[in-house]
C-alpha cells in the first residue's frame, strides 16, 4: 500500500501542477496539495513499518472524504462539458473529476488490502473461514 500511495500523490501532484501552469490559478494547486499528504503517507509509512497500518487508514479515510467531496464538485460540471454545454471552469472540472478518480482508485486498492490483510490474520491463527 505504501507504493499505492506514493503512486497516486505522484499522479495528484501531476494533476495539480498542470492545471495551474495552464491557468495561473492558485486553486488548480488543491490535487498537488493531496497529493504532497499522500507521497508523505507513503514515504513515512516505507520508513516506519509500525505505523503503516495506521497511516493507511487515514490515508484511505481521506480518499473517501475528498474523493467525495471532488467528485461533487467536479463530476456534474464534467458531465454538462462532455455534453456540450459550457461551464464556468472547464479545466476545473476535469481537474477535480481526475482528483476524484485517483482517489476512488487508492480507496479501492486500500480496501482490497484491508480485506487481504484480514484474511491472511485470519487464517494465520487459524480463526474464521
Amino acid at each position: 500500500m505504501p507504493g499505492a500511495a506514493l503512486t497516486i500523490g505522484i499522479l495528484l501532484i501531476i494533476t495539480g501542477l498542470v492545471p495551474y501552469f495552464m491557468s495561473g490559478s492558485k486553486t488548480a494547486l488543491i490535487p498537488a496539495y493531496i497529493g504532497v499528504v499522500y507521497v508523505l503517507g507513503g514515504g513515512i509509512s516505507l520508513a516506519a513499518a509500525g505505523l503503516r497500518k495506521h497511516l493507511m487508514h487515514v490515508l484511505a479515510a481521506l480518499a473517501l472524504l475528498l474523493g467525495l467531496a471532488t467528485a461533487a464538485m467536479g463530476v456534474p460540471k464534467l458531465v454538462q462539458l462532455l455534453g456540450g454545454a459550457e461551464v464556468k471552469l472547464p479545466l476545473a472540472a476535469w481537474s477535480q473529476s481526475i482528483t476524484a478518480l485517483l482517489l476512488f482508485v487508492f480507496l479501492g486498492l486500500a480496501i482490497r488490502s484491508f480485506v487481504r490483510a484480514r484474511r491472511a490474520r485470519l487464517a494465520g491463527s487459524g480463526a474464521g473461514a
